[in-house]
């Protein structure tokens, strides 16, 4: 009765996993598209916060299915991990020039538009917490941390899209991207120590 709780519990954890990767590449599409058509640093940076979350999320998995991993699967891995941490280090240098720009070149945004491209990341929010609190998937308070930083740059681009600051949401778009990268370097900091434990 007990294994077959287990076995339960692993399977919903699976498919959960599963719907978070979908949920946050649904929400990187998303993020990056707008981050592109209306030039927002904020976008830009959820984009690389949805790649930070996806490859991290991979690694996470890819842990714990270490007994069943064949030599072709771990290259193949490698090769992925590779390419998202390339994209992530790109967006957050992106993000960076783009937000300098932005506080001495203020443009105004179009914040329904904004707010429609930045709504899958609730989405993506969402899975992440259920997983946090997955008994599962819990590692303690660092899970939460990044649970809740992942969630922020969504947060923060809903937050100015619905503002109603005209001219000076551009300026509010450039700061807030460039505070989600100081986010970025505290989530990896956070994997990083949850790594190593």
């Amino acid at each position: 009765m007990r294994r077959d709780n287990r076995k339960g519990c692993a399977r919903s954890t699976r498919r959960l996993v599963k719907l978070d990767l979908a949920a946050h590449g649904i929400a990187l599409v998303s993020c990056a598209t707008g981050g592109i058509v209306l030039e927002s640093v904020v976008l830009m940076g959820a984009a690389s916060h949805h790649v930070a979350s996806i490859g991290f999320r991979l690694t996470s998995k890819e842990m714990t299915d270490e007994l069943t991993r064949s030599r072709a699967r771990d290259a193949m891995f490698s090769a992925v991990q590779l390419i998202l941490w390339a994209c992530c280090v790109v967006l957050a240098i992106v993000v960076t020039a783009q937000g300098a720009h932005g506080l001495f070149h203020v443009e105004s945004l179009d914040a329904m538009t904004m707010a429609g491209f930045a709504a899958p990341g609730a989405l993506a929010a969402a899975t992440t917490a259920a997983l946090t609190r997955s008994s599962a998937h819990v590692r303690g308070g660092s899970d939460r941390a990044d649970a809740l930083l992942s969630a922020a740059p969504t947060a923060a681009a809903l937050g100015i899209a619905i503002s109603g600051l005209g001219a000076d949401a551009g300026r509010l778009d450039a700061l807030a991207g460039l505070a989600i990268v100081l986010m970025l370097c505290v989530r990896t900091l956070i994997y990083l120590g949850r790594t190593l434990d």
